[in-house]
């Protein structure tokens, strides 16, 4: 947990013309886009959990927003 006033940060390597948009995403359809359940992405996302919550994701959202999705794309790899 961090300590009143300490800021932490994420870095996120860009990705070079991706094939896919890297835009805001209903955990539905990132999940149809690598091939997979929802229940498969979740347990994907829950190794990188951490940074995720950084972004501002908690677990009951249902859309991901650009910059979790790039986080995503760069833990997971593009779809």
């Amino acid at each position: 947990m961090k300590e009143p006033g300490q800021v932490r940060y994420v870095t996120i390597p860009l990705c070079e013309e991706a094939s896919v948009p890297i835009r805001a995403y209903m955990k539905g359809e990132l999940a149809a886009l690598y091939g997979v359940s929802h229940k498969t992405l979740r347990k994907w996302m829950h190794a990188f959990l951490p940074e995720l919550e950084l972004l501002g994701y908690t677990q009951d959202q249902k859309r991901l927003t650009k910059r979790q999705v790039e986080l995503v794309f760069a833990r997971v790899g593009e779809p």
